[in-house]
């Protein structure tokens, strides 16, 4: 995201969780993590087909067990096949809250105006978009709406020019606690919080660890010149679909307004994991990219993140970014093998590895293991 004003960095658009029932789904379908193994199930099928017509008139005792072996094969080949059932949506709802307090200059304020518009061009068809003004407190809001970008921003610019109470204050804590009330059911949430920074009533920090529980995000823009040192991770991007023990690349853009030094942690579905890069230097600059490899061991969806601690820094809630991976699991195939052989594995020794190139486990089990079936 770019900074507002004369100087300083900002923060990029981090992950957005998605949560409630009235979403409109843009994706809803089955994905196969192997679909080769649909091709061997045809083939199956085929198989069966040919067999029933070779035999006209089939005996029921031939029939059934011959049907069930083939089902057997059939759901067994579709479990290898990796089926994945996605629903995917995208509709958001994205509330401005813009510090007009007597800090904020008016050139300042017309560089907000263009921002918005900006973001608002950008907005999807379905997506959401409301402002809320504050300085002592926030008491002028555009509730989110699908308003076309005229409407919206002539409103706001009317608001911002009118309001003049309370303007020595700025109140961040009690613009946050409003915005939250704002947000309808059914939507991603999400903040841009535009200000100086200069808070000189109130306490913002506590709330936000409480937003995030909520599954709104934060983005913090900061507006005009900045006169502190600021060091943020503007944006973190991972491929959504990874294998589950494969390696992939996280990549993480960081700007800086300071030399300085800083870490970076990676955080697993809100466990702290180590650091990616411990105690490097920071130089300054936007969007300065930093590259990971990253391994999942369990399946599933997770919520990846990064946080950036910095020897020198004014905001703290822009250190941290966050992304959602869907770590897909590795099929597994079980061997079971002769015990009187010699070499019981021989006759499966190319397939098995065939199976481990492609990322598909293999394990061998000896007959005389398996669970004793009783008459």
């Amino acid at each position: 995201m770019e900074s507002i004003g004369n100087s300083g960095p900002s923060t990029a658009p981090v992950r957005e969780e998605t949560q409630g029932e009235t979403f409109k789904l843009n994706i809803d379908f089955i994905k196969f993590d192997s679909p080769v193994f649909l091709l061997i199930a045809a083939l199956v099928a085929v198989t069966a087909l040919l067999y029933r017509k070779r035999d006209s008139y089939p005996s029921a005792q031939t029939q059934w067990p011959a049907v069930l072996r083939f089902i057997t094969i059939g759901l067994i080949l579709t479990g290898l096949a990796g089926p994945q059932f996605l629903k995917l949506t995208n509709n958001k709802c994205i509330l401005f809250i813009v510090d007009i307090s007597q800090s904020i200059h008016e050139k300042e304020k017309e560089a907000v105006r263009n921002y918005i518009r900006l973001k608002i061009e950008e907005k999807g068809k379905d997506d959401r978009v409301g402002v809320l003004l504050f300085a002592e407190e926030a008491d002028l809001v555009i509730p989110p709406s699908g308003l076309s970008m005229d409407l919206l921003l002539s409103e706001a610019s009317r608001l911002m020019e009118s309001h003049e109470a309370g303007r020595g204050f700025t109140d961040i804590e009690s613009a946050l606690s409003a915005a939250v009330k704002l947000f309808p059911e059914g939507f991603q949430k999400k903040i841009v919080l535009i200000t100086d920074g200069n808070e000189n009533t109130g306490e913002a920090s506590r709330l936000f660890d409480d937003l995030k529980s909520m599954s709104i995000t934060v983005d913090v823009l900061p507006v005009g010149g900045v006169n502190h040192d600021e060091v943020l991770v503007e944006s973190l991007h991972a491929p959504f679909e990874v294998r589950a023990g494969s390696p992939f690349t996280l990549e993480a853009a960081l700007s800086s307004n300071t030399e300085t030094t800083g870490s970076l942690q990676l955080i697993v579905d809100g466990q702290e994991k180590g650091f990616l890069k411990d105690q490097f230097k920071i130089v300054p600059g936007h969007h300065q990219i930093y590259r990971f490899p990253v391994v999942i061991e369990k399946s599933g969806l997770h919520d990846i993140s990064v946080k950036l601690r910095a020897e020198q820094d004014g905001f703290f809630i822009n250190n941290r970014a966050e992304t959602v991976i869907f770590a897909a699991a590795r099929p597994k195939v079980l061997f079971i093998t002769d015990p009187a052989s010699n070499n019981p594995r021989g006759p499966l020794k190319h397939l098995g590895r065939l199976l481990t190139d492609n990322s598909i486990d293999v394990e061998y089990l000896p007959a005389d293991l398996l669970p004793a079936v009783s008459k």
